[in-house]
């Protein structure tokens, strides 16, 4: 049994489908407006977004961005060499000030006539611990490496350093630049190795035992020590291990030298521990 074949509905004649558009001669629908208005602002707060997500990363290599200013507190020890010196008390301008163990100055300022201090003599080595220093730290990253900048502070001397060094700098000032070793070491997390240099001005005192015991301005007899003062220029230089993140660092300084520059022929050793952020 054939069916008939339906004749072919002629194009020129044929009706839209109900539903269907003639895209010839209907007019866009308001609905298709918004569609194409949503799509523009979506695509405009897409690429808003895109450039506020990618504006803390660098140019080169999608690296984090590099944080210029850094802030922190270092915190160190300080332990002077003096060299040996014979008749230390007695000859005020080699470098040497006595005092009497938690008293004060010898000899006396206002001493009898013909008084003569005890000759003492000092062997060279390190005074034993001379202080302890805290300072505020501000750096400068010029470059993801290095960086300049300056630090101030004061030092904590046990004993009588305050009678003995009266006129020195009690406080801390420096200038310095430090290097961070390694590739991107400021914006990628890890362990560097970095070097400082430094210069500024400072007290350095050191104790030495005399051996000798002597009574001052009316006192008991204590013993005495010879102290070396120095300064108060000084000029630093070190190699310390940085812990770190792109906003955060724990630096560390254990072999760091401090030559001091004025009166006095000395050095010390200075180690160092310092904590820094880069708060924006």
């Amino acid at each position: 049994m054939h069916r008939k074949k339906r004749p072919a509905r002629s194009t020129t004649t044929a009706r839209p489908l109900r539903g269907v558009v003639n895209t010839r001669t209907a007019r866009p629908l308001r609905g298709v407006v918004n569609i194409r208005m949503r799509a523009t602002a979506a695509t405009a707060v897409f690429v808003l977004c895109s450039l506020t997500a990618t504006s803390g990363r660098a140019a080169d290599h999608g690296e984090p961005k590099l944080h210029r200013f850094w802030v922190g507190l270092t915190f160190g020890l300080t332990t002077v060499w003096h060299p040996s010196g014979s008749d230390v008390c007695g000859q005020p301008s080699s470098g040497w000030t006595c005092a009497q163990s938690g008293g004060g100055l010898y000899p006396p300022r206002y001493s009898l006539p013909g008084f003569s201090p005890s000759r003492a003599e000092v062997s060279a080595g390190f005074g034993g611990l001379a202080g302890s220093y805290g300072v505020s730290a501000i750096d400068f990253a010029l470059t993801d490496g290095f960086l300049l900048g300056l630090r101030f502070g004061t030092y904590f001397h046990p004993g009588n350093v305050n009678v003995v060094n009266s006129g020195a700098y009690p406080f801390i000032y420096e200038a310095r630049a430090t290097w961070v070793l390694g590739p991107h070491p400021l914006t990628r997390s890890g362990i560097r190795v970095y070097t400082l240099l430094g210069v500024g001005m400072g007290d350095f005192s050191a104790p030495a035992e005399t051996g000798i015991t002597a009574a001052v301005d009316a006192g008991d007899a204590r013993p005495i020590q010879a102290w070396r003062v120095a300064g108060p220029g000084f000029a630093t230089t070190g190699v310390g291990i940085r812990i770190g993140t792109p906003r955060f660092a724990l630096m560390i300084a254990p072999f760091k030298i401090t030559l001091p520059v004025g009166s006095g022929s000395t050095f010390a050793f200075m180690p160092e521990l310092a904590i820094m952020s880069a708060p924006f």
